[in-house]
């Protein structure tokens, strides 16, 4: 994929202390757990710079990507939209990811073990994070619209996979805001678990 022509975002060389532990994981990390795919879930962290960035909302677009992110992207591709100032992962499948701990920016991506493109963006509720006009994280009843979208809504080790949206939510069904989360992902990407899945529907 060539370059996407997307101006780099300013305020590069924000830092973070880490805080809360990685499920399954010995080292300190900003990631409140794992999602099934291995990928980080921001949890929160404080800054350790006073320079700022003007906040980015993350629109996110069903099997395309959390706009102005699109799966296939490159790690450079990537950084040339969020900046430099990212902490650089391995996850347990091998895959790199790139997390972004920042006001307006709590983010994860993912990206392929094999091809090295972007297949998941993560989003934590310091993230301003709109899908088809909802606020995901400033609208405490955003949720369960999107449960309301989906037809094909199941849960699975404590996520609300919409299969038919690409989206992924935790932390929303069980009242656990130290939980909350949202993650995209590419089309097909979860039928491998499906035998796992139960359905999912509002109380």
């Amino acid at each position: 994929m060539g370059r996407l022509g997307i101006t780099p975002a300013k305020g590069a060389g924000l830092g973070c202390s880490w805080v809360g532990r990685a499920v399954g994981s010995p080292c300190e990390s900003g990631y409140s757990g794992y999602d099934g795919f291995g990928y980080g879930i921001p949890l929160r962290c404080t800054l350790t710079s006073s320079r700022s960035m003007s906040q980015s909302v993350f629109d996110l677009q069903s099997f395309v990507g959390a706009l102005p992110l699109r799966f296939g992207m490159t790690p450079d591709e990537v950084r040339s939209v969020l900046g430099q100032d990212c902490s650089e992962l391995k996850n347990f499948l091998g895959g790199v990811s790139l997390s972004y701990h920042r006001p307006g920016c709590d983010a994860n991506v993912g990206f392929d073990e094999f091809s090295g493109l972007a297949t998941h963006f993560g989003f934590g509720r310091l993230s301003s994070v709109r899908f088809r006009g909802l606020d995901v994280f400033g609208d405490s009843t955003a949720w369960q619209s999107i449960v309301r979208m989906s037809v094909d809504c199941h849960e699975w080790v404590g996520f609300i996979i919409c299969c038919d949206l690409g989206l992924q939510l935790s932390g929303f069904h069980d009242d656990d805001t130290s939980q909350l989360a949202i993650s995209v992902f590419p089309e097909g990407d979860y039928d491998r678990h499906r035998p796992k899945f139960r359905p999912f529907t509002l109380q």
